[in-house]
């Protein structure tokens, strides 16, 4: 048999009925997640204004993007980044010297007594 055989149910030829199912399998795996994405999204979106949920317990997407838009060109979000960057950079440069000192004494001289270690 050849790749130009035809399929005796369909009629298609073998040869291009597989490659337009590997494009087709292609397309619809990258293009699921974000259909699905976008239909959770605009599903929100229209159920929060038809329904009148009050924006403080559930805001629409819409206006978390604002949000968010708003807070980045501001320089707000930066300025948070950075102290919380700061923050947890001086947590694990203050933690690391006293965890590696308590290693390398249970390293040295064992679990302390009465500690669990049986």
């Amino acid at each position: 048999m050849s790749i130009q055989t035809e399929n005796a149910v369909g009629g298609l030829r073998v040869g291009a009925s597989s490659h337009w199912l590997r494009v087709w399998h292609l397309v619809s795996d990258r293009a699921v997640a974000p259909l699905f994405a976008a239909l959770v999204l605009g599903y929100w979106e229209f159920h929060v204004r038809y329904f009148q949920v009050e924006a403080l317990l559930l805001p629409p997407p819409s206006h978390i993007a604002t949000a968010f838009w708003n807070g980045m060109a501001s320089g707000l979000f930066l300025q948070h980044f950075a102290i919380t960057i700061y923050r947890a950079l001086s947590g694990f440069v203050t933690g690391v010297p006293s965890c590696c000192g308590d290693g390398v004494e249970i390293g040295w001289f064992g679990h302390p007594a009465g500690s669990g270690d049986a």
